[in-house]
């Protein structure tokens, strides 16, 4: 495997983790590639899985999840349609990404970490007020569970 030029230090990874501290990679990189890459060169480095991001840099989610699962730490529950030049972040349930398939493969790759809910909807008009945001979150976490447990 080639070398990639990462925007941050391996050996500030590596000396963190070493250390016992949490060292979590979040959107530092840009392919599922060189995440692995990096990933597979500091022990202990973890990643916080965010597919909203995934999607609008034209990725596909459910590889990623497949690939990086065993290395993820947290995960996002963002969606999105679009593409690099004109995207859009969406409530969980708007976009195009498939939460069911990507946890499903997570939870096959190990994960058993946390999933939390990211809104940024609100930036791209979406005019529910905090209530029913954390409402409507809620019930499509809970529908995308239910999707996991179904299938499992």
């Amino acid at each position: 495997m080639a070398t990639t030029r990462c925007p941050f230090s391996i050996e500030a990874c590596t000396l963190a983790a070493s250390c016992r501290n949490a060292v979590i990679v979040n959107q530092l990189v840009s392919t599922t590639d060189q995440a692995l890459e990096i990933l597979e060169r500091v022990p202990g480095l973890k990643i916080s899985f965010d597919p909203s991001h995934l999607q609008v840099t034209t990725h596909d989610v459910i590889d990623a999840a497949r690939r990086l699962g065993p290395y993820v730490a947290i995960a996002a529950i963002k969606d999105a349609v679009g593409v690099p030049a004109d995207f859009k972040f969406l409530a969980p349930g708007e976009g195009v990404i498939d939460f069911a398939g990507m946890l499903t493969e997570l939870r096959d790759a190990g994960f058993d970490g946390d999933v939390v809910v990211e809104h940024e909807a609100h930036l791209f008009g979406d005019q529910r007020g905090p209530q029913a945001v954390l409402d409507d979150s809620l019930a499509a976490a809970r529908g995308f569970r239910a999707q996991v447990t179904a299938g499992a």
